[in-house]
């Protein structure tokens, strides 16, 4: 419980950082998909690199954070496309993809990128 209690702190760092990253480019007049995936970018440097750190206690792999990115990106870049696809509001593209990350994102974490 303590590692999603870090997790969910982490993340919450993680969504501020995703969530400025968005709005400046979706400010700037790009399509979701590509405003989901580059905060998704910025985010998942940031939080891999923390929970490897303060969570895990896992050691540094450039595979493992090539699983996680690729997992998690592909992810962002769906859930982006799908956005534009449904003409959805930006709010909800980013809650969307929190919330499937938050619990998705963990679970990939815990199990395979970070397991010991």
């Amino acid at each position: 419980m303590i590692h999603f209690l870090r997790y969910s702190f982490i993340g919450l760092i993680n969504t501020a950082i995703h969530c400025l990253v968005f709005y400046i480019l979706y400010f700037f007049d790009f399509k979701q998909y590509i405003c989901n995936f580059l905060g998704f970018s910025c985010a998942v440097i940031f939080s891999y690199f923390m929970n490897v750190k303060y969570n895990f206690k896992a050691s540094q792999s450039i595979k493992n954070f090539m699983l996680f990115y690729l997992l998690m990106g592909t992810l962002s870049l769906i859930i982006g496309y799908s956005a534009d696809y449904f003409s959805l509001y930006p709010l909800y593209t980013l809650i969307l993809s929190s919330v499937v990350s938050l619990v998705l994102g963990y679970t990939l974490s815990k199990y395979f990128v970070f397991r010991g």
